[in-house]
């Protein structure tokens, strides 16, 4: 596992929601008014779960996966480590993790409760991991979901899709002809997507965002604090947490960091209750939200986590 190292304890601190005499320790409910951010660099992707975080950094030994936070929720026998392997993604669910390794197959680790857990031996592209449910994309554009409480269908549409995500009880995917189709529960209109086209997805618990093919931000489901998206801009990623979202802006030379990556600075909005919202200054190529908290890659490969940090999911317990 890379060395987190702590940056500040102010600059969220100023300007997250805290009342005069708030505690501001890790101990605490104010333990996100934090950000940390890893000492090396070799970091190409992270994924946030409820309260914990998994990514893929070069460098480290077994595996090219290194994982964060409470430890029920990066269970793989050894309950610090996880799967040994080379992998090429990873997504984080509620309280478990799967990743897809550099033979397609995919492996999952954390809580096996409904069978979330228990991955097939499909030729895989692209994993999710829910709440209660998991899914993948194959190597012919098929889905295939598996766990689930039984409360809600995760039976899979029909076609042929490039990514997919999962929220609770509900899943979207996004198609090779770059419209999404939503699946399972819809109390929130999260499963009843908009007809536009987008070019990448993200799902939080109840609601989903997208970036449409003009390079705005979309959003359906579940109202994510106030509502407010961003008005303006051109952006190339976003990520659904909790009760918050963060997305990437296009630069205005479309600038272009680490492996040829996009890269660009950070919008943030919603809830900010642990200075989830209150993003870092910098340059990023990739982001995820978890329940609390969000993690991004810095266009020099390093790591920055912000928000909550209440079972060291930020990277310093």
């Amino acid at each position: 596992m890379h060395t987190i190292v702590k940056v500040s304890l102010t600059i969220l601190f100023v300007s997250g929601c805290v009342s005069e005499g708030s505690d501001t320790s890790l101990e605490t409910g104010a333990t996100g008014l934090s950000m940390f951010e890893s000492a090396t660099s070799g970091w190409s992707s992270v994924s946030a779960g409820f309260e914990h975080t998994c990514g893929i950094v070069s460098g480290i030994g077994a595996s090219n996966i290194s994982c964060f936070g409470r430890e029920s929720s990066i269970v793989h026998e050894d309950p610090t480590q996880p799967p040994v392997g080379e992998f090429t993604s990873t997504d984080s669910g509620s309280d478990y993790s799967c990743a897809v390794r550099d033979d397609g197959q995919v492996r999952c680790w954390g809580d096996t409760s409904y069978g979330k857990a228990s991955a097939p031996t499909t030729s895989t592209v692209s994993v999710a991991a829910g709440f209660e449910h998991s899914c993948l994309v194959s190597t012919n554009g098929s889905l295939e979901c598996w766990g689930g409480s039984g409360e809600y269908d995760v039976t899979p549409p029909v076609g042929e899709y490039q990514s997919v995500v999962a929220g609770y009880g509900f899943s979207c995917a996004l198609s090779l002809s770059n419209k999404v189709d939503c699946w399972g529960s819809d109390f929130f209109g999260q499963s009843t997507p908009p007809d536009v086209e987008f070019v990448q997805i993200s799902a939080g618990s109840t609601a989903v965002c997208g970036i449409t093919m003009d390079s705005s931000v979309v959003c359906w489901g579940e109202t994510i604090g106030n509502g407010n998206t961003p008005s303006s801009g051109a952006f190339f990623a976003v990520a659904v947490g909790g009760e918050h979202a963060c997305a990437i802006s296009r630069g205005g030379e479309d600038t272009y960091g680490l492996r040829g990556s996009p890269q660009g600075e950070l919008t943030c909005w919603g809830d900010n209750s642990f200075g989830q919202s209150t993003a870092p200054p910098g340059e990023f190529v990739q982001l995820s939200s978890g329940g609390g908290h969000t993690c991004a890659v810095r266009a020099d490969g390093h790591l920055v986590c912000w928000g909550a940090n209440s079972a060291g999911q930020l990277g310093v317990d």
